[in-house]
């Protein structure tokens, strides 16, 4: 069971997709912090600024792709252990791997339906937390 205080990073560069995440959040009971970046770079400020519990994010950014973003989540210590999850319209195989190999714990296509986001959330989770 997941905690319904537990604070999320919603990482997009389009404003509309990060409302639309917050908002799914919400209607799904999270009551923690919903943190949004709109980039990796302001994401890593984030992290580096607040306890997050939970990573959401886009693979095409600019500057910095979520994989790479990924990378660096993943190579500091604190952060080696939260759920990571891309919602995303990078749907090849290769990239699916290729992102799982790096530490997601879980990759969705764009667009997405709110219970779809729950069962994923969920399903992310349990990977990084078994005995809850």
């Amino acid at each position: 069971m997941i905690p319904n205080s537990i604070n999320f990073l919603v990482v997009d560069d389009y404003p509309s997709i990060r409302k639309m995440l917050k908002a799914n959040l919400k209607d799904i009971g999270f009551k923690g912090k919903i943190l949004e970046a709109d980039s990796a770079s302001s994401a890593l400020e984030v992290l580096a600024e607040e306890k997050i519990d939970f990573i959401i994010s886009d693979w095409r950014m600019p500057k910095m792709s979520g994989l790479e973003f990924l990378e660096k989540v993943r190579s500091d210590n604190s952060y080696d252990n939260v759920p990571f999850l891309f919602v995303t319209t990078v749907n090849e195989k290769d990239n699916v791997i290729e992102a799982i190999k790096a530490g997601a714990s879980n990759y969705m296509i764009k667009p997405w339906k709110p219970d779809s986001l729950a069962e994923k959330i969920g399903e992310c989770w349990k990977k990084h937390n078994p005995e809850e």
